[in-house]
């Protein structure tokens, strides 16, 4: 009505107070969540610091460990480089000192491209070695792994006792022990407790045994990012040996389909994106076979063929889809995990996001990867209308 409210001073005063108090409480917050980091950033110091000084002790009883190889192989898809920005996996930022170690070096992968990886190990190593994948920056100790690898590991050389457990499209033992050669021992070597020349087979020689391990499937980070390969002893999780850091990348499809977009260029590409993650790894074992070695890292090394390997495998890679008009499922099921795969791939290769739920349905219906195609060049072309709007 126009008239003018008298000031009431007492409410004014316990306003006062209130923003007294909360900006107290805000302060305290502030402090507890500046002496939670600084908790959290002193555990992680006294890892490091703990693994630096005990694990050197438990490694010291490993014979040969200087003859402990892995070796990245080669992308067969992404060509070695992936124009991505340095970013590891976790998420956090790399320090100046990592970054200038891994721009314009690192290897590097097209997401769901299986991985190879090739190992050399002395003859007296665990048959229970193993490789892991982590983000580079998850580990603080170069030889201590702390955290998980999620399942994402292979074993080098599996004893009798694990490839017993081998089941349908299990990854964790795809490794082919490929042959075995001789590497000179070094000085230290040679004054060592437990050096057995008749064992060896050679003076002055160690046994090495060499191969290759295959990530794929299950054992594969499916996030972009850098990552690296560890070896571990046996069932610890002691490291001896890291690979280089790596690549993990996707890269963006859309551009690369020729104007005018058409629904069946979009399904070549998700085809070979569901392939990938589709993919299943099958592995062929037997009691007994030969090879022909050559050196682990040096042609010049003695080498000798061998017979009656302990279980060589051989590792295939089956793509499940042959055409667009393949149903994009196995047997019209899709699991979650696969879903959640497939989504993410569009979404950084296509620009397009969908629910896991929505191609789960569209397997359940025998969609085609022609149909589930023609659901994402819609969805883009309405994306890029909207945006030409706005922008307009």
């Amino acid at each position: 009505d126009g008239s003018v409210v008298p000031l009431d001073e007492a409410k004014l005063d316990r306003v006062l107070k209130d923003l007294d108090l909360l900006a107290m409480v805000t302060d305290k917050t502030s402090s507890v969540r500046n002496l939670f980091n600084d908790t959290k950033n002193m555990i992680t110091q006294a890892t490091t610091k703990f693994a630096e000084r005990s694990i050197p002790f438990e490694l010291a009883k490993v014979p040969h460990l200087s003859h402990y190889q892995i070796q990245l192989q080669p992308s067969a898809i992404s060509g070695g480089t992936c124009g991505a920005e340095v970013m590891p996996a976790s998420g956090s930022p790399l320090s100046e000192s990592d970054t200038k170690n891994l721009a314009g070096t690192r290897p590097s992968y097209v997401l769901g491209e299986p991985i190879r990886v090739s190992w050399c190990v002395p003859a007296t190593h665990s048959q229970k070695d193993w490789i892991g994948v982590y983000p580079v920056t998850a580990n603080p100790s170069d030889q201590l792994t702390i955290v998980s690898s999620w399942g994402r590991y292979v074993y080098i050389r599996p004893d009798r006792q694990l490839l017993m457990s081998i089941a349908p499209g299990d990854s964790i033992y795809a490794s082919i022990t490929k042959g075995t050669t001789y590497a000179p021992l070094t000085p230290l070597e040679e004054g060592r407790d437990g050096y057995d020349k008749e064992r060896l087979g050679q003076a002055d020689a160690v046994q090495l045994y060499y191969g290759e391990a295959v990530f794929s499937s299950h054992s594969l980070p499916w996030k972009v990012g850098i990552y690296e390969m560890r070896l571990h002893h046996a069932t610890t999780h002691s490291v001896l040996r890291k690979s280089m850091a790596f690549e993990i990348c996707a890269p963006d499809l859309w551009p690369q389909i020729p104007l005018p977009h058409t629904a069946e260029a979009v399904a070549k590409e998700l085809l070979s994106l569901a392939n990938r993650c589709l993919a299943e790894t099958v592995m062929e074992t037997s009691l007994s076979g030969t090879a022909t070695p050559n050196s682990c890292s040096d042609p010049s090394a003695s080498s000798t063929t061998i017979n009656n390997l302990l279980a060589p495998l051989r590792v295939d890679i089956i793509k499940p889809l042959q055409s667009v008009r393949d149903r994009i499922s196995i047997d019209n099921t899709l699991s979650e995990q696969q879903a959640k795969r497939l989504t993410y791939m569009v979404k950084v290769s296509f620009g397009v996001e969908f629910e896991p739920d929505v191609l789960i349905q569209a397997a359940k219906r025998s969609m085609t990867v022609l149909r589930v195609a023609e659901r994402i060049l819609k969805a883009k072309q309405t994306l890029e209308t909207l945006s030409s709007t706005i922008i307009g």
